[in-house]
């Protein structure tokens, strides 16, 4: 019995012992739990006065940003941005960014100021949702774009609606306090023109007739151009040919770009005369009156767009009898109105400014003693009636009731009815042009709906480009391109003896293909190559021509002109 108690005693002592153990380690924990519970109110209520705090800088940054506005300083707005590069890898860099002088520029740590954008006036700012980072926007320039991260999406807003700001306030800008971007009143003040440009083609291209008032507003001293189309513009109506793009307006400023000399000789050869009565013909009996410098700019930009996108204004064709692929060679002609005899109006030569001529020109033009003839047979008789010219007449706007169609195909079935260019497909009608070289009505056919690298299928499948290269003979068929304007020519001495580096580069400019061949394979740099012209071939070498194509001889550009031995061509 008493060895039971001493055994049930040591069990509880132990027992005792064990529970004060427990006590000791309870109350440990215990205190361990309360001090982490205040731990994290502690660390809950700094992160909530720092985002507190972090609201607050963002509000007080935001009102600094505006306040600038009311300072003298010229900058409307800076801040660190992130801003993705333009090469392969498309990495992301933090820059100090800011807007002064209607100019993007940012700044890395000591260095020099980069100008991003040039001129804001020109741009455009779009939100990219899609973008592989958020809070994305992107600044849009004629020469380049430039994607950009905000830190937030309320200072991406703040940063759209600043540059935004920007383009509204320098648009309602007087112009002569902006010196910067004035033309010149007279040739001492010229700016000195950049690297590989053409002295004095700003004073050229202003002599154009119409040339001196902007193309679609008629404000004065323009300082832009549409080198596609060839006009002049103000700086309001360029930022809404800017807007339309690229495939139907490409806007060049007349004071900061380079002019190439093939620009300036396709500028000064069509100009804001031949154009708006392409693109007006028919204001006049519509009775639409034309904004002019004073009207709003949405005013303006819906007359631009039914202009040029819409093309409301244009001579309406008269509808085909039949209709074929319009890649293809044979095309159907259009109705024949009965003749009329009117006079040919002749007007000054708009190349009658005087500029440097082009190291190319000299070298890819060639005129032989042929053109020169049918320049002087063809100029006495431009002041007679257009009936007495043998040439077909001046099509009506539509073809009178009870007219019959011609036969299909008889505008494309020899070179007698192929003089009748007023029937012609305006694909057609382009490839007669490209290979007269005449830019007024090539620019009407595209006015038109002309496609720029149609197909002549019974010419070995050659495109206008491929025309135009090839167009170096006599001028023989003069008097059928003269007929098909609705507008009165140039002089003959214009007209005749275009250079095809100009139409090449007008074709060029309105989206023609360098590398698509003909039947041979041969596209328009193996055919400037077979006919010796360097000019041409540096042309379309720069513009992407490949090299390498072969044609279906297997020869390549550089074994055909190792073969002509042309040392010019096998060294560019």
């Amino acid at each position: 019995m008493l060895q039971l108690i001493d055994a049930q005693t040591g069990f509880l002592t132990q027992s005792h012992t064990v529970l004060k153990n427990v006590e000791e380690y309870r109350k440990g924990l215990a205190t361990q739990v309360h001090q982490t519970v205040l731990q994290g109110a502690r660390e809950q209520r700094d992160l909530e006065q720092k985002l507190i705090s972090m609201k607050h800088r963002e509000v007080s940054d935001e009102d600094a940003v505006f306040q600038s506005e009311g300072e003298t300083s010229e900058i409307v707005i800076e801040g660190y941005l992130f801003k993705r590069a333009s090469n392969t890898f498309k990495t992301w860099s933090r820059r100090w960014f800011s807007i002064q002088n209607n100019q993007l520029v940012y700044q890395k740590k000591l260095e020099p100021v980069t100008v991003v954008i040039v001129d804001l006036r020109l741009c455009a700012v779009k939100l990219c949702p899609d973008a592989d980072r958020r809070f994305c926007f992107e600044v849009v320039s004629p020469s380049k774009s430039c994607m950009l991260q905000a830190e937030s999406e309320r200072v991406m807003q703040l940063w759209v609606s600043a540059v935004q700001r920007s383009i509204t306030t320098a648009y309602s800008e007087n112009k002569r306090d902006s010196g910067s971007f004035r033309l010149p009143r007279s040739p001492a003040e010229a700016p000195a023109p950049q690297k590989g440009g053409v002295p004095g083609a700003q004073d050229a291209i202003l002599r154009v007739a119409g040339n001196a008032a902007c193309c679609d507003c008629r404000a004065a001293e323009p300082e832009w151009a549409s080198i596609n189309l060839g006009v002049t513009l103000c700086i309001e109506c360029s930022g809404i040919h800017r807007s339309l793009g690229v495939h139907f307006s490409k806007v060049r400023s007349l004071t900061l770009d380079t002019w190439e000399p093939e620009l300036v000789k396709l500028m000064c050869e069509l100009g804001n005369n031949i154009i708006n009565s392409i693109y007006e013909a028919r204001i006049d009996e519509m009775n639409i009156k034309k904004p002019t410098s004073s009207s709003t700019r949405s005013e303006k930009e819906i007359w631009i767009k039914a202009k040029y996108v819409e093309k409301k204004f244009i001579t309406k064709l008269p509808q085909m009898a039949l209709r074929s692929n319009p890649h293809h060679g044979n095309v159907p002609t259009r109705p024949i109105s009965n003749p009329e005899s009117r006079t040919l109006e002749v007007r000054p030569s708009a190349m009658s400014s005087k500029w440097p001529p082009s190291s190319m020109e000299k070298e890819g033009s060639r005129v032989d003693g042929s053109l020169k003839k049918a320049n002087r047979d063809v100029e006495p008789e431009l002041n007679r009636p257009i009936s007495r010219l043998h040439r077909p007449p001046k099509p009506h706007l539509r073809p009178k009731p009870g007219t019959a169609p011609p036969p299909p195909n008889a505008a494309m079935s020899g070179m007698g009815d192929e003089n009748d260019v007023r029937n012609l497909h305006p694909g057609a009608l382009l490839y007669r042009a490209a290979e007269h070289r005449y830019l007024p009505t090539m620019a009407d056919a595209l006015a038109h709906g002309a496609d720029v690298n149609w197909v002549r299928s019974d010419e070995d499948g050659r495109t206008p480009l491929i025309r135009a290269v090839l167009s170096v003979g006599a001028f023989s068929h003069l008097s059928a391109v003269l007929s098909v304007l609705r507008h009165p020519p140039l002089t003959t001495k214009m007209c005749g003896f275009q250079d095809s580096l100009v139409a090449c580069e007008f074709l060029l400019q309105n989206g023609a293909s360098v590398n698509q061949a003909d039947k041979d394979g041969r596209g328009p740099l193996h055919h400037a190559t077979l006919q010796g012209y360097t000019g041409l071939a540096c042309l379309f070498l720069k513009r992407g021509a490949d090299i390498n194509a072969l044609d279906n001889e297997k020869k390549d550009v550089l074994s055909i002109a190792i073969e002509k031995a042309n040392a010019d061509i096998v060294t560019l």
